[in-house]
C-alpha cells in the first residue's frame, strides 16, 4: 500500500506543478489565437479611423465579402458612400447659397458707390435708396428661405438620445 500511496502523492504534486503551467500555456495560446482571429477587425477599425471629411472617398477593403467581417465592411462602405454624398450636397448647397447672397450684396454696394460718386438731386438719391431697399428685400427673402430650409431639416431629423446597438442576443 505504501508504494501506491507514494505514487499517488507524486502524481498529486506533479498535477500541482503541471496544471498551472498548462493553464498558463493554454491562456497564452488562446490569447494568440484570439488576437490573430481579430486582426482583420483591428485593420478595419484602423482604416475606418483614418477616414475623415477630407478623404470620404476612401473605403474599407473587403477581403471576404461573404463572412461576418466582410458584411460589416460592406455596411461601413455604404455608410461612407452616403456620408460622402451628403457632404457633396452640402458643399453644393453652400456654394449656391453664397452665390445667392453675394449677388444682392454686390448690387447694393454698386448702387451705393455710384450714388456717392455722382452728384445727384433728391430724386436721384431716392431712386438709389429705393433700389437698395429692393435688393435688401431680395436678400431678406433669400435669408428667410435658408432659415426655412434649416428649420425643415431640423424638424425632420431623427432625434436620438444615445447610440442604439442591437446585437444578436437582443434580437
Amino acid at each position: 500500500m505504501a508504494p501506491l500511496q507514494d505514487r499517488m502523492l507524486r502524481f498529486f504534486f506533479l498535477l500541482l506543478v503541471a496544471a498551472p503551467i498548462g493553464l498558463i500555456l493554454a491562456g497564452f495560446a488562446g490569447y494568440r489565437i484570439a488576437k490573430r482571429a481579430l486582426l482583420p477587425l483591428d485593420l478595419m477599425a484602423a482604416r475606418a479611423e483614418s477616414i475623415t471629411a477630407s478623404n470620404l472617398n476612401d473605403r474599407i477593403v473587403v477581403e471576404h465579402p461573404h463572412d461576418e467581417l466582410g458584411h460589416m465592411a460592406k455596411v461601413l462602405n455604404h455608410l461612407l458612400e452616403r456620408l460622402e454624398q451628403a457632404f457633396v450636397q452640402l458643399q453644393r448647397f453652400t456654394a449656391d447659397a453664397a452665390h445667392e447672397l453675394r449677388t444682392p450684396l454686390s448690387s447694393l454696394r454698386a448702387t451705393g458707390e455710384v450714388a456717392l460718386q455722382e452728384s445727384r438731386n433728391e430724386s436721384g438719391y431716392r431712386e438709389s435708396i429705393g433700389s437698395m431697399l429692393e435688393e435688401t428685400t431680395r436678400l431678406n427673402q433669400t435669408i428667410d428661405g435658408l432659415l426655412l430650409l434649416a428649420r425643415a431639416f431640423c424638424w425632420h431629423a431623427p432625434r436620438r438620445h444615445g447610440p442604439t446597438v442591437r446585437t444578436r442576443r437582443s434580437l
